[in-house]
């Protein structure tokens, strides 16, 4: 006979409570990460959109304030990221349901933010989520202290992804721009970093996301920041750039220059 990891308790428990809002909804387990998380892929609503739902589980943290008090810390890997930064360029919703757990499971509580939200995390490798008694919202720490943290709502996992879509911090994106290999000369360097980060290393500003064609269907994405109106890839990227613009025999469309 198998047996039953504990983890496929805590998953179920937060599959369930999406279902429950989500009837029409159909989800298929892409990946799982034993006790580290699982993702989904999901249609729903009558037009069948699809999204991505990451879950992840924390036990309750101890809290030096006060009893009622409770905060819970998620672990987001280099794979978690990778995989979030990628679904998100395919412009899908992307709902992570963290489930909190109480010493009475009855009392555990399920927190549910968009990418976006979970982007304003300084370190985001871990997550932390508060919640205060007799409060209807839930804190995202942004830095360490309660003071930084943002605030949204508890009653999320009560919502269909139709609901929550219409919420804030679920803001559709704006369609992406692409690039065109035949624009002017400028537009043909690609400036390199050591390590790719979504803040442009001159202006410290947060760069947008710009897709970059390749020929035969074949398109990447990059950062571009419009300050300094440089396209701007770490190290590791433009390895993969090279190939697959060798692959096409387009090496001498782009021009490679180190920015720092």
């Amino acid at each position: 006979m198998g047996r039953i990891n504990q983890n496929f308790f805590y998953y179920g428990a937060i599959l369930i409570a999406i279902l429950k809002n989500n009837r029409n909804a159909s989800p298929v387990l892409i990946s799982n990460d034993g006790d580290n998380g699982q993702i989904y892929k999901a249609c729903f609503g009558e037009s069948r959109k699809e999204c991505y739902l990451f879950f992840k589980y924390a036990k309750q943290r101890q809290s030096k304030d006060t009893k009622e008090y409770q905060s819970w810390s998620y672990s987001f890997s280099k794979k978690d990221k990778e995989l979030l930064h990628e679904y998100d360029l395919k412009g899908m919703p992307i709902f992570i349901y963290l489930l909190g757990i109480n010493k009475k499971f009855q009392e555990s509580q399920i927190a549910v933010l968009s990418y976006n939200e979970y982007l304003r995390v300084e370190n985001k490798q871990t997550v932390t989520i508060g919640s205060e008694p007799a409060k209807h919202k839930f804190l995202l720490f942004i830095k360490k202290t309660r003071l930084d943290a943002y605030e949204f709502p508890k009653n999320r996992i009560d919502n269909s992804f139709e609901n929550l879509l219409e919420q804030k911090g679920f803001e559709r994106k704006k369609k992406i721009p692409i690039i065109n290999k035949k624009k002017q000369e400028s537009d043909k360097i690609i400036y390199i970093i050591a390590e790719e980060a979504r803040k442009c290393p001159i202006h410290h500003c947060k760069m947008r996301i710009r897709v970059l064609n390749l020929g035969n269907r074949k398109r990447d994405t990059i950062y571009f920041c419009e300050r300094c109106k440089k396209m701007i890839i770490g190290q590791e990227h433009e390895k993969k750039i090279k190939e697959l613009l060798k692959e096409r025999r387009m090496l001498n469309q782009y021009q490679f220059e180190n920015l720092l």
